[in-house]
């Protein structure tokens, strides 16, 4: 853009200033802003050159760490060059460290002592084995790969299972894990002794003998659970389900969301009653017009209207007619007309009623013949206000159905394009 047409634009933009300091203003901003960014992009680049330098230095003595055991092949890209040559791209394949038999022998020995209490699982040592253990196949801190032979498969499988649970047992077992590593491979035995003691409880035999009905009466449509059972009584039933507890859980967690919903409910009540109040007020005024015409005072006029909306109270709530009410109780009691009508404004809270609350309260003090002509103003005013929301609220409306009506002239356009399509196709 040129000097001139920037004095132009700025001379348009903020009227009442000098264009011309506006423009040098403006182009020393810029220029600032323009090094800066300089600036910042010159020590991005060489922050990304040094580090995509230091990337490519090797270690000391051009060293490449290879992967542990198990990660994988390497596939390296590197660069390579002579006194004589320029850079040239060498790709190497870097398998995992190898171990050597010295150092498997080494880590073998550290398993073997750390294995026992690996495999334990819930039983306190090896000499008392009552229930199943681990036996696991690889330990994290070796590189080895470990098998398990049992001497005794039908006592304690190689597994780890007890096969045996409905009688006294007491027996030795020699576990047997064989060590693997590539091509290298030994073996570690150590005893196991397995104590087991029969499940003679009642619910052990009772669901074994309810287990062997079971298969004898699968024939049948029915299986019939038994009253008795070695001689002890019994009665059946399904688990008690948790549907109280999970109810009670939902309570808890909806007991905000509820709350949070009656918080609305009451702040959207209001809102109801303001809009009402609102909507209400030129009929009000209208008829307080209309008594006032006829000779009446203001405190009757009041009276009058408030019984009025009391013999035409419907099941809907009238906040209007509930205000009149009130304030003409408040009257009958003693209140007088200043503070009855101030009350009026208060309780409406909007800034209509609070106008005539003004007036009315003006009038008392000052007295003359100017209340109906001033009544009739703020009535013709409200009138027009309220025929301008009524239009506000139809260009809404008519916004919020652009939307739907451009979706049913798209439907309506499908609706007569495929049938011609397809005609045309035929």
């Amino acid at each position: 853009m040129s000097r001139e047409q920037m004095e132009r634009d700025f001379s348009e933009l903020y009227v009442g200033q000098n264009p011309k300091k506006l423009a040098r203003e403006y182009e020393k901003k810029k220029k600032k802003e323009m090094f800066l960014l300089l600036l910042a992009s010159i020590f991005i680049i060489g922050l990304c050159v040094f580090n995509d330098w230091q990337n490519s230095q090797l270690e000391e003595n051009n060293k490449i760490l290879r992967g542990e055991y198990g990660s994988g092949k390497q596939e390296i890209s590197l660069q390579m060059k002579t006194k004589e040559e320029e850079w040239k791209d060498i790709g190497v394949v870097l398998h995992p460290k190898e171990y050597s038999k010295q150092e498997l022998e080494e880590m073998f020995l550290s398993a073997c002592k750390l294995l026992s209490d690996r495999i334990q699982k819930e039983n306190e040592t090896l000499e008392q084995v009552s229930t199943e253990l681990d036996l696991i196949s690889q330990i994290e801190e070796f590189p080895f790969s470990m098998t398990w032979k049992s001497s005794k498969e039908e006592i304690l499988n190689s597994n780890g299972e007890l096969m045996v649970s409905d009688k006294d047992l007491e027996e030795d077992v020699e576990l047997t894990v064989t060590f693997q590593y590539e091509d290298w491979e030994r073996e570690y035995s150590f005893p196991v002794h397995v104590t087991v003691k029969a499940n003679q409880d009642f619910t052990y035999y009772l669901e074994k003998d309810l287990k062997e009905q079971e298969e004898k009466t699968r024939q049948n449509e029915q299986f019939i659970l038994p009253d008795t059972f070695q001689g002890e009584g019994m009665q059946w039933r399904y688990p008690p389900g948790n549907s109280s507890i999970v109810l009670g859980i939902l309570f808890f967690i909806m007991l905000p969301f509820i709350s949070g919903q009656k918080d609305r409910e009451i702040h959207n009540q209001t809102k109801l009653r303001k809009q009402q109040l609102q909507e209400s007020f030129p009929e009000f005024i209208s008829k307080l017009i209309l008594l006032l015409e006829t000779g009446m005072s203001i405190q009757g006029a009041f009276f009058q209207i408030a019984g009025d909306y009391q013999k035409k109270k419907g099941d809907k709530k009238h906040y209007l007619s509930e205000e009149l009410q009130y304030i003409c109780r408040q009257m009958k009691n003693g209140l007088g007309e200043k503070e009855a009508y101030e009350l009026l404004g208060k309780r409406c809270s909007l800034a209509s009623y609070k106008k005539l609350s003004g007036l009315l309260v003006q009038h008392l003090q000052k007295g003359g013949n100017s209340i109906l002509e001033t009544l009739r103003k703020e009535s013709e005013k409200e009138a027009e206000e309220r025929r301008r929301q009524l239009q506000k609220k139809g260009e809404e409306m008519g916004t919020k159905l652009l939307f739907p009506m451009i979706i049913m002239l798209g439907i309506v356009m499908v609706f007569i394009m495929v049938p011609a399509l397809f005609s045309f196709q035929m």
